[in-house]
């Protein structure tokens, strides 16, 4: 057998084992649940029996010590199973409120969507992958040749291919690209829908790769489309004069300039 055949036939036999064990297992307790029910009634038997030895000898007739015993163990079932019976009857309130509450949930959940998801929820998804799919298209991601074939996952939310992550089909500078379409995508669809999106955006050196500089320059005006509705931080090294062109034709009542002349983080003197 090859190793992985080997490998399923001992995780079988593992399989089968603790099987065998767990039964076994079982089957002790119960046997010692009958022991211990055993001893109890041969505790009492012979209790009985030393009682009834003492009526033989006994001297006097008025008293029989046999049935003083039998009547005190019949008193003590009684006694016990009257207890039992409390219980049960406590146990059975219990059920039959967890009862009705269970067909109160049940009633709720014949009301959700058969889908788990409501029409809401589907038009943001579908919201998400229009945002998505245009910004791909405008920072210019060429990996996929037919981006129509680009979904959001209804399990991770994320988009993928035929059911794959898209990052395993994007080349290395395409991957930034869809980072920053799905990031943007995501805030896009909050103020479209009215969501939950803290308005802020952190990309950090978003030229990596050597990303075409009029993709980048792309990312830049959709940003300044958004307006005053959010605040999104680009933190970014002038590395070439094609960078720092492209910022400069932007609209400076547009954004704020920060420069940073040396490291951004350098040791207190």
């Amino acid at each position: 057998m090859s190793i992985d055949e080997n490998i399923r036939h001992l995780e079988a036999q593992k399989d089968m084992l603790e099987f065998a064990l767990k039964s076994h297992e079982e089957n002790k307790k119960v046997l010692n649940q009958n022991l211990q029910e055993l001893e109890s009634k041969l505790f009492k038997l012979r209790r009985l029996a030393k009682s009834l030895r003492n009526d033989l000898y006994s001297t006097n007739e008025n008293i029989s010590e046999s049935i003083i015993y039998k009547r005190l163990t019949i008193e003590s079932e009684l006694n016990n199973l009257n207890s039992l019976k409390n219980n049960i009857m406590t146990q059975k309130m219990e059920l039959m409120k967890l009862s009705k509450q269970w067909e109160d949930y049940l009633k709720e959940k014949s009301t959700l969507p058969s889908n788990k998801f409501t029409g809401l929820d589907i038009k943001k998804i579908e919201l998400l992958r229009s945002y998505f799919v245009n910004n791909l298209k405008l920072y210019g991601y060429k990996s996929v040749i037919n981006l129509n074939t680009v979904e959001i996952s209804l399990e991770s939310y994320l988009p993928v291919i035929e059911g794959f992550d898209m990052k395993f089909d994007s080349s290395a500078s395409d991957n930034i690209r869809a980072i920053w379409a799905f990031t943007m995508a995501l805030m896009q669809t909050s103020f479209s829908m009215r969501g939950n999106h803290p308005s802020i955006l952190l990309f950090d050196e978003p030229d990596q790769h050597s990303i075409i500089i009029n993709d980048m320059e792309q990312l830049f005006k959709s940003i300044i489309i958004l307006g005053r509705t959010c605040q999104v931080i680009i933190a970014i090294t002038v590395k070439d004069s094609d960078t720092r062109q492209a910022v400069g034709r932007l609209s400076t009542d547009a954004y704020k300039l920060i420069k940073v002349p040396n490291k951004a983080f350098a040791r207190l003197e």
